[in-house]
């Protein structure tokens, strides 16, 4: 069921010699076949990466939802995949998304790993002054001062 359209033009009342329309008839339909080409590549990587952030998407769902004694190994399937995302959505959006993995591990008390997902964000956008000063609040929570006070902005 999945053949390729067939691609037939044809120029009416014209002058043009039969050779030529032919040429014409002949470029214009290898030229919908590139652009036919060039859609299925566009689509596939759509809906690989729509795929990707949807997967993403699930494990945090299933992360907020599940037993206490699968949380922390449904996170790090999250972490897993929001570092395949690199490069595939905005810098913004891609920051946001280890934020919100960084925001988890606090949740369960899993502080290193906050930080270090934090990293992983401010990497990807060094301004994002919230995630600067939750970095600076969990140093603090860990009684690690003096490194804390580059990360928090004390008001």
């Amino acid at each position: 069921m999945n053949s390729s359209p067939k691609y037939e033009f044809q120029f009416k009342d014209t002058d043009l010699p039969k050779e030529v329309l032919e040429k014409m008839q002949k470029e214009l339909k290898l030229q919908a076949e590139k652009s036919e080409i060039v859609l299925k590549e566009f689509y596939g990587q759509f809906n690989s990466l729509s795929n990707e952030i949807a997967k993403w998407v699930a494990l945090m769902s299933k992360f907020r939802r599940c037993r206490s004694d699968q949380k922390l190994d449904v996170l790090k399937q999250a972490e897993r995949q929001a570092n395949l995302l690199e490069n595939k959505i905005s810098s913004g959006s891609h920051s946001k998304v280890f934020f919100e993995v960084a925001n988890s591990y606090i949740s369960l008390k899993k502080y290193e790993e906050a930080i270090a997902s934090y990293d992983k964000a401010l990497q990807i956008k060094p301004d994002d002054h919230q995630v600067w000063y939750n970095r600076g609040t969990v140093l603090v929570n860990l009684e690690r001062h003096e490194e804390a006070i580059t990360y928090r902005d004390w008001e």
